[in-house]
């Protein structure tokens, strides 16, 4: 587990290194809490600067990037539910 990032600033380091720590030909699944800051969604969200810098991270050209430079092969849950039916 990694510690959480300290300040909003931190969160694309956090990010990158989980994603540099993968073993290769294992299943992970990286989970994050995204959200668009507004002042509705700040009204309602206590972690709504944490939540927007999640999703700029996310939707970011150089997180694709480093995904695909590492070689991570993402896929959605319906190959994992079939193997697990095997």
């Amino acid at each position: 587990m990694y510690p959480k990032p300290k300040t909003l600033a931190d969160v694309p380091a956090y990010y990158e290194k989980i994603l540099r720590g993968l073993q290769p030909g294992t299943v992970t699944e990286l989970y994050l809490h995204v959200g668009i800051d507004s002042p509705e969604f700040e009204a309602v969200c206590g972690s709504h600067a944490w939540r927007q810098a999640d999703h700029d991270w996310l939707v970011a050209p150089s997180t694709r990037k480093l995904i695909d430079d590492l070689g991570i092969k993402l896929i959605s849950y319906r190959p994992l539910r079939d193997l697990m039916r095997k």
